[in-house]
């Protein structure tokens, strides 16, 4: 009975610590991950087990231990373990292993503030031989935009790429200006459907819509609404806000959805194949500048302080604006 209990042990022990190297971005081949579970260790030698159980008393009292009481809460070796054998199979598969916060911190536990970081609480918990990661797609977004950012800034080389490059590059910019600002609406939303507030009578239909159904709603609606919905009132009137809905927008679906068949009469009839080619560098950059601009003035209308992630594509970006080139003219 001990040696079996020493056996169980010290395998509930070996998985926990996988999953902390795994955390820590200390394992760069999943295979020596996936050697845990593979080891028999009730055959190994009695004082193998005697040894490996003093082993686990050990690592449980100092590293396994620190481990958990540094980033969560109420971490215990045993919901490590139980960790490392829900997410073998996702690793297996892509090599990748997530979980929304909510639901890790119902089936393991709670994760510390400071190890959380700014994440929100719609983040995704994300293994992978990265490490242990809080994405959520601002975060991502934000990261795609900043490298799209770069490359604008960038001598590019050979030459005869420079156009199809920079070309890239814009199309890149937009796409990423837009799926960022979507997200940043979308995670406002889900925050207040979270805190009930679609129970809150002095809300129009729509406001009600957007928060029931979020998914339905269209950009401009949510623009228009979402900070009505978390202040009571409309953000100030801006240009930045209406050429990002008349205009701008013209452009991303243009590139998101090219037809040579005009857009319907009722979005405007606009050509949208002279929109698609009408990408280019300025274009990119005046409606990156646009939009920082709105979502600033959206972090200031709710009194929200702006997180990192903001903060530094705001710094890449009038790096990009300084620069002694026609991508200046993005300013206008």
């Amino acid at each position: 009975m001990a040696s079996s209990q020493n056996a169980a042990a010290i395998c509930e022990a070996d998985k926990a610590a996988a999953v902390g190297r795994l955390m820590l971005g200390q394992i760069s081949d999943l295979e020596d991950y996936f050697g845990v579970a593979r080891l028999d260790y009730s055959s190994l030698p009695r004082r193998m087990r005697r040894s490996g159980a003093r082993d686990v008393r050990g690592r449980m009292e100092a590293e396994l231990g620190k481990f958990c009481r540094n980033n969560f809460e109420g971490m215990t070796v045993a919901a490590l373990a139980k960790l490392y054998d829900a997410s073998v199979p996702h690793l297996k598969t892509s090599g990748v292993f997530a979980l929304g916060l909510q639901q890790f911190v119902a089936n393991y536990a709670g994760v510390k503030d400071k190890t959380l970081g700014d994440a929100p609480q719609y983040a995704t918990v994300v293994m992978s031989v990265r490490g242990l990661e809080f994405l959520f797609p601002e975060y991502w977004l934000a990261s795609d935009l900043r490298m799209a950012i770069k490359l604008l800034m960038s001598d590019i080389e050979p030459v005869d790429q420079q156009w199809n490059l920079s070309r890239f590059a814009s199309c890149s910019c937009i796409a990423s200006c837009f799926g960022l600002l979507e997200g940043f609406l979308n995670g406002l939303v889900w925050e207040a459907a979270q805190v009930g507030l679609a129970s809150h009578a002095n809300l129009t239909a729509k406001q009600r819509e957007i928060l029931a159904e979020p998914t339905r709603p269209t950009l401009r609606d949510k623009l228009l609404n979402v900070p009505v919905i978390l202040t009571g009132s409309s953000l100030p009137k801006m240009d930045e806000l209406d050429r990002l809905i008349d205009k701008a927008k013209r452009f991303r679906d243009s590139l998101t959805h090219p037809s040579p068949f005009a857009a319907p009469t009722g979005y405007g009839g606009y050509d949208k194949l002279e929109h698609f080619y009408s990408i280019n560098r300025i274009v990119a950059v005046a409606i990156m500048v646009d939009a920082l601009a709105v979502m600033d003035a959206i972090f200031r209308h709710i009194g929200r302080t702006k997180p990192r992630w903001f903060e530094e594509i705001l710094t890449d970006c009038n790096t990009l604006l300084d620069m002694p080139t026609a991508v200046s003219e993005g300013r206008a």
